[in-house]
């Protein structure tokens, strides 16, 4: 590696958080974000901060991310799951629902969690709608399947 090659000293930060090596991580996305300040880097250290348990600092980063990146689909629905775990429903559910559209109804995971925002609301026949419609996307999506057992649908 090239010490001056801050894109390498990103992606090693992104593969240890892949690895679960989170504390390692972290320390290799910071050194990156020194000298490159893009919307993945803010992406992957979100993410390795939310598997810590550091909500706070994971929200700062997935709204950094959307900052430098607006349609970056998976900060979003990331977004959207820290706002939900932090019981800010309404910004968790517009987060969903804007990263829903983003993904043109593609992949079952924004549909899914924002099934689980909705549930979280109490609007659980609209929440059946977006399971049922992960379900359609992705016939396998076990926890939209899971969410609407658990909602007697």
């Amino acid at each position: 590696m090239v010490p001056e090659d801050v894109q390498g000293v990103a992606q090693i930060g992104s593969c240890l958080g892949d690895l679960g090596r989170f504390s390692e991580a972290e320390s290799f996305l910071r050194r990156a974000l020194l000298r490159l300040d893009d919307a993945l880097t803010h992406y992957n250290l979100a993410f390795v901060l939310t598997r810590m348990g550091r909500l706070a600092e994971a929200k700062q980063e997935y709204e950094l991310a959307l900052q430098r990146d607006p349609n970056h689909v998976e900060a979003r629905m990331n977004l959207a799951a820290v706002l939900l775990r932090q019981g800010n429903l309404d910004r968790a559910a517009r987060g969903a629902s804007h990263a829903c559209s983003r993904s043109n109804r593609k992949t079952p995971a924004p549909t899914s969690n924002l099934g689980l925002t909705l549930a979280q609301q109490g609007h659980l026949e609209r929440a059946a709608r977006e399971f049922q419609e992960a379900l359609r996307i992705n016939p396998q999506q076990q926890s939209a399947r899971e969410a609407l057992q658990t909602l007697g649908r």
